[in-house]
């Protein structure tokens, strides 16, 4: 979890960068510059730059966003890692804990960084929240994505969607979520790597985390 110094840090710094990129520089290297500027720490340079990379591909991801309609009735497929990551995370802080959600260009919500101590005591009720708002977009069929680290997150997120006995429901393990769903079609993710891989996606995270009350710091 962030200091009160470094999430104020990082809050500041962001907001450079993203005043750096709406005038045309390139992200990362807007984020490389404002680090150098401010003197930023090991830990706070990776958040930065994390949040530069998610804002790199923005235009792609807008071009790929999809609306809720879209996703009723085709097959859903959910990375279910990142999503409870960026929920939990949104629990905590809506909490009081000293965690900071950027928000990309193309409405991408995530909370780089984190600890696993975190986001934990956060797992259940995301699941919950992620369950419920997948249910509401009446999916055709949905498959759970996720890596082996991420077993315990599958199998609640799949025990949540049993609520609807006639959904169609798998799971699929993988030793790589971006690649796996590289051009993939109808994803569920907040994770960056794999929407800029992917083929087209649904903002599952971003309503979620403004349910909870919190806004997230917008990054272009």
């Amino acid at each position: 979890m962030l200091s009160e110094g470094e999430a104020e840090r990082l809050r500041t710094a962001a907001e450079e960068v993203a005043w750096l990129c709406g005038r045309g520089y390139v992200p990362a290297a807007a984020a490389s510059f404002v680090a150098e500027q401010r003197l930023l720490s090991v830990r706070e340079r990776s958040i930065l730059d994390a949040s530069a990379r998610a804002d790199a591909h923005h235009r792609h991801h807008i071009a790929r966003e999809l609306d809720a309609e879209d996703v009723a009735k085709k097959p859903l497929r959910v990375d279910v890692s990142s999503l409870v990551d960026t929920v939990a995370a949104a629990i905590a802080a809506s909490e009081g804990a000293a965690i900071l959600l950027f928000e990309s260009t193309a409405g991408i919500v995530f909370a780089p960084g984190l600890a696993s101590s975190t986001v934990t005591p956060h797992v259940a009720g995301a699941v919950e929240r992620i369950a419920r708002a997948v249910i509401g977009l009446r999916p055709s069929a949905v498959r759970i994505v996720y890596e082996n680290t991420n077993a315990g997150r599958a199998d609640a997120l799949a025990r949540a969607l049993k609520k609807r006995p006639s959904l169609s429901l798998t799971s699929d393990e993988v030793s790589n979520v971006p690649a796996r769903l590289n051009e993939a079609v109808f994803v569920a993710s907040a994770a960056p790597e794999v929407l800029d891989r992917c083929g087209t996606w649904i903002n599952l995270a971003a309503p979620l985390v403004r349910e909870l009350g919190v806004i997230p710091l917008r990054i272009g």
